[in-house]
């Protein structure tokens, strides 16, 4: 009898030592979360662990001790532990034993995630008359997401004029002409969702409504007009030095003054030369009546001869 009794504490003792209730938990990343930690009665210690490593430690009548990377950003609440500015290395499952004063401990085992938050989703979308293909993007996609579209506030369904695939990402339309309103892709997560702008499958029609299609576009168009005006910067600046050096080079230059006077002679003398020679011979030059030749002005001032002096 001794023996089946001394069995039955011994049970009853693993039993306590080893009960345990566990939850699931989403943070996001660098917020906040609360971690339930629901003490029982006559709780004389409470130990938090991550992987086997402490997170805090808590006696009666003594401080709160935490350790490593939760030190100023950990708190021990009366039901709760509040983790903030939260990481991904913070992902995990927490023990929390708690030791009572007879001795039995109680655990408590938190799974914690930390997941980024959702961006906007975009949606691209091709197609005719006869059928349009939605899909929906999400830059960052991470765990933990689902999918799901919506047409006039109503959920999205397969049926004959939809078909849904790549869980829920895609979205094929038949008979788009039956549906004008717009379609709306939204990304979900635990505790968080994000929706895309809404996009009418009219202007998805022949690649009207191809967004990234139109945002390529728009960047060629931004590139070539930055290389245009690269260019046409480069030439002016080229053509403003070609000048100032041309400008430059023209005033350092002397000038030959006496060479110019002896060009300038000579251009004379040639034009008062007779052209045909014979013709010279034949016809005797015109003179004016100061004994110059008509046709050389200049020799008037050379020939004519000086007025008397009167004294």
């Amino acid at each position: 009898m001794e023996q089946v009794c001394a069995a039955a504490v011994l049970l009853l003792t693993l039993v306590s030592t080893c009960n345990s209730t566990k939850f699931e938990i989403y943070g996001f990343l660098d917020h906040s979360v609360s971690l339930p930690a629901l003490r029982p009665i006559n709780t004389a210690e409470i130990v938090c662990k991550l992987d086997g490593n402490k997170v805090f430690e808590w006696e009666t009548e003594k401080n709160t001790q935490y350790f490593g990377s939760y030190k100023g950003r950990t708190e021990l609440k009366e039901k709760s532990v509040l983790l903030k500015e939260l990481q991904k290395n913070d992902t995990g499952e927490y023990l929390l034993e708690f030791i009572l004063q007879d001795g039995h401990i109680t655990k408590t085992v938190i799974s914690l995630i930390v997941l980024e938050p959702l961006a906007m989703p975009e949606i691209n979308c091709t197609g005719n008359a006869s059928i349009v293909f939605l899909s929906c993007y999400l830059n960052g996609l991470g765990s933990h997401v689902t999918s799901e579209w919506e047409y006039q506030n109503a959920a999205v369904m397969s049926n004959d004029n939809f078909a849904l695939s790549d869980e829920n990402k895609h979205l094929t339309i038949l008979n788009p002409q039956k549906f004008p309103e717009e379609f709306i892709c939204i990304m979900n997560q635990p505790e968080n969702s994000s929706q895309s702008n809404p996009v009418r499958v009219q202007d998805c029609i022949e690649n009207k409504g191809n967004g990234r299609a139109h945002n390529a576009i728009v960047v060629v168009v931004v590139v070539v007009v930055f290389i245009i005006l690269g260019v046409i910067g480069y030439l002016t600046c080229y053509r403003q030095k070609q000048r100032k050096a041309s400008i430059k080079e023209f005033t350092s230059e002397p000038l030959n003054i006496e060479a110019s006077q002896a060009a300038i002679e000579s251009k004379d003398q040639d034009a008062c030369e007779p052209l045909n020679p014979e013709a010279s011979q034949d016809e005797p030059a015109k003179i004016n009546k100061g004994g110059a030749d008509i046709d050389c002005p200049n020799d008037t001032e050379q020939t004519a001869p000086r007025a008397p002096i009167i004294e």
